[in-house]
């Protein structure tokens, strides 16, 4: 073994193919059977401190919903664990052995957020028929709990991370308006969140554009010039089209006679070379076109991810199975804490090639909606038929219908 690295990219092409017979490429785990093993491995060292409710599979489970996505991270996150325990059992022997209310006044200051962890574990273990106290914790009666690698996740979560989540949520409004439906964004390095599709529609102007869009900041870099990705003005362009179509055969109404113009809300708005990127706002905007044109607000709960066909077929997007890059919008419902996720309305496409990720949300109590058309997810998203949606648009904008 001359040399090791988990960067291939950066080892010199000559390097590699002088030494290419004897150079061998391990990838990262692929499913959570070999998760299960690398996880595994970690534990372990520690195997004798662990509670029986501890396997591989919870922890590698507990992981997928986190955005643990290396071997490298989940060895630092259990490692953290078991360092959050010990420094609670250091906090207890100390406090224990305190000689008088001064100095076990100074160590409760010391160890205040140990002592806080530990009194949630001791308060777990009541609510299991087990009594436990500060005197009487060693590493015998006091185990390492699952507990302890959820707060060994959140101790490791950059403060970074964590504030760009906060400032993302905080563009989300906390309760339905009119014309905003709530989509999902993800970027290359596996961040996901949630993004609100705002739409507002007037009388067109003669001579002006009938879509228009802002918040579509994304771009790519070529050389020294930043060109702008058009994908989400063309989304706005598709969702716009396949409402009037769906309008036009239902209720006759003639929306080419409407200006309609989209806002993306989201963190990464603004930001050179970021913001939402794809046509995978496309629901979200028909569902802000639709709730605009019908006067019916939309939960901030329930969100959707989808391209949107001129004849509302759905197509499938990315950032919704798998590992990696592909995890960024699971993550985004999972962490997202302001607004809590009841729904998500995804393709079937997705749906049937992620059954591992569909199964985290449904346990953590998504209900997920795989649908084939936009025709499918009316009710969840206004609570009235097709029918009923078509004739209260009709009823609100009867100027624009045509006899």
């Amino acid at each position: 073994m001359i040399a090791a690295s988990n960067k291939e990219a950066l080892v010199d092409q000559a390097t590699r193919d002088r030494f290419e017979p004897n150079v061998f490429y391990v990838h990262s785990p692929l499913n959570d059977q070999e998760w299960n093993e690398v996880v595994q491995i970690h534990l372990r060292r520690y195997k004798r401190f662990l509670h029986p409710e501890i396997t591989s599979a919870k922890i590698t489970h507990l992981f997928r919903m986190q955005r643990i996505l290396s071997p490298r991270a989940a060895a630092e996150t259990i490692y953290e664990a078991h360092r959050l325990w010990a420094s609670e059992l250091t906090a207890a022997y100390e406090l224990h052995t305190a000689t008088d209310e001064q100095q076990s006044g100074l160590i409760s200051h010391k160890y205040a957020i140990d002592l806080e962890r530990l009194n949630d574990i001791i308060q777990i273990s009541r609510t299991e028929g087990r009594r436990l106290s500060i005197e009487k914790i060693d590493e015998n009666s006091y185990p390492i709990r699952l507990y302890h690698f959820e707060k060994a996740i959140e101790a490791l979560e950059s403060t970074q991370e964590r504030q760009q989540r906060e400032l993302g949520e905080a563009l989300l409004p906390p309760s339905p308006l009119l014309g905003v439906s709530f989509g999902l964004y993800a970027t290359e390095n596996g961040v996901g969140g949630i993004i609100a599709v705002e739409c507002s529609a007037r009388e067109i102007i003669p001579g002006q554009e009938q879509v228009s869009v802002t918040g579509n900041s994304s771009s790519a870099i070529i050389g020294q010039t930043m060109v702008p990705d058009d994908s989400v003005l063309q989304s706005a362009q598709n969702a716009t089209e396949a409402v009037a179509s769906w309008l036009w055969s239902v209720s006759r109404i003639n929306l080419n006679r409407m200006h309609i113009h989209f806002q993306i809300r989201s963190l990464l708005e603004g930001a050179p070379g970021q913001g939402v990127s794809g046509p995978s706002a496309g629901i979200a905007m028909v569902a802000s076109l639709l709730s605009e044109l019908s006067g019916l607000p939309i939960s901030p709960s329930v969100v959707s991810t989808g391209t949107i066909g001129v004849k509302f077929d759905v197509g499938p997007v990315g950032g919704l199975g798998g590992y990696g890059t592909q995890t960024g919008k699971i993550i985004g419902i999972l962490k997202s804490r302001r607004v809590k996720i009841s729904d998500l309305i995804l393709p079937t496409a997705n749906y049937n090639v992620a059954k591992d990720e569909m199964h985290i949300l449904t346990e953590a109590g998504v209900k997920v909606h795989p649908i084939s058309t936009f025709t499918d997810c009316i009710e969840i998203l206004f609570g009235v038929t097709g029918k009923e949606l078509s004739r209260k648009i009709r009823k609100r904008f009867a100027k624009f219908v045509s006899t």
